[in-house]
């Protein structure tokens, strides 16, 4: 059997200040900062990741462009 590594990671802060629904909240300040580091960290550390299961949150987006997938 292949080894198989399995990665939690937490979505990036998001911003509580507005009244929008938790699917449409966008990212804090800080979320803007960590999300980009993470993704690094991702590429740096992991690689290639065969699956990616995601939330359909929009604030995970980058505001403007879909988040990418190979």
């Amino acid at each position: 059997m292949s080894e198989r590594t399995l990665i939690l990671l937490r979505h990036a802060k998001s911003d509580w200040s507005g009244e929008v629904s938790d699917l449409e909240r966008p990212l804090a300040e800080r979320g803007l900062r960590q999300a980009p580091l993470a993704g690094a960290w991702l590429a740096r550390n992991i690689g290639h990741i065969d699956l990616a299961v995601v939330s359909p949150r929009t604030a995970l987006a980058a505001p403007g462009k879909s988040p990418r997938v190979n």
